[in-house]
């Protein structure tokens, strides 16, 4: 059903990128982000401002009359989840777009490898920007390490599955945009692997899924993931992989 593989050396190639951005409450990094984003040369960046409370509502205010950038701002705070969901459908609309990708707020994805990662996908459905464990938190590299433990236990050998920095092919965002439910929180990378089985299976063919190793700047940032978000995202790890059990022997059948 995937047909995963990790990619150390890339040939860069340019192809008409849309770059989605979810952000809530990040003053201090949102215009990093989006000015280092758009140095890559994206055809369009859509920026969803979950109803921030803090500055960085105004600080987007400074980007509206830039034609690459698209400002949405949800009246009530939606999650993760929703907001990415309005990316993809905001995205899919746009004309001559042949990759999506999608970064977090809190410059932990150096949008610098964006081109990496589009150029990936004239070969690949799927592009997961693996993190390095460099300078990686011990608590993270144990919570990733079991997340990673129960995948590869159900044959889906993926190596970093919790990465938001993914780039995606036009079909996959399409998929992704028609499929992925509003609600959905922080297991949002969880439900995309789901989408992507589903559309395994309704074309018979396997999803290609490259895996390119970037740096990952922990520490810039204060995270909004609480203990009851950690609950939820175990609890949505071991939902996931039972579903693509059920979805491999359905797709080899």
């Amino acid at each position: 059903m995937f047909e995963i593989k990790e990619v150390k050396d890339v040939k860069e190639m340019y192809i008409n990128t849309a770059i989605i951005i979810p952000v809530f409450n990040e003053q201090n990094n949102i215009a990093e982000v989006i000015d280092e984003s758009i140095k890559v040369n994206p055809k369009y960046i859509v920026v969803i401002d979950d109803a921030s409370t803090d500055n960085t509502s105004s600080i987007l205010k400074n980007y509206k009359g830039k034609s690459v950038v698209k400002i949405i701002r949800n009246k009530k705070n939606m999650g993760k989840q929703g907001s990415v969901k309005k990316g993809f459908e905001e995205v899919t609309k746009l004309n001559n777009i042949e990759a999506v990708v999608t970064i977090d707020a809190d410059m932990q994805h150096p949008p610098e490898y964006i081109p990496k990662l589009v150029s990936l996908l004239k070969e690949y459905d799927m592009v997961i920007a693996k993190r390095s464990k460099d300078d990686m938190p011990l608590s993270r590299k144990i919570a990733n390490g079991l997340v990673k433990m129960s995948y590869h236990a159900f044959g889906v050998p993926l190596n970093d599955v919790q990465t938001g920095y993914r780039a995606y092919n036009f079909e996959s965002a399409k998929f992704i945009s028609d499929n992925l439910e509003i609600d959905g929180k922080y297991n949002i990378e969880h439900d995309i692997l789901d989408i992507m089985a589903k559309l395994a299976i309704d074309r018979n063919k396997e999803i290609k899924i490259a895996e390119y190793e970037v740096p990952c700047p922990y520490g810039i940032t204060e995270s909004h993931i609480r203990f009851r978000d950690n609950l939820s995202l175990f609890k949505g790890t071991l939902k996931t992989v039972f579903k693509l059990k059920k979805r491999i022997k359905e797709f080899k059948t």
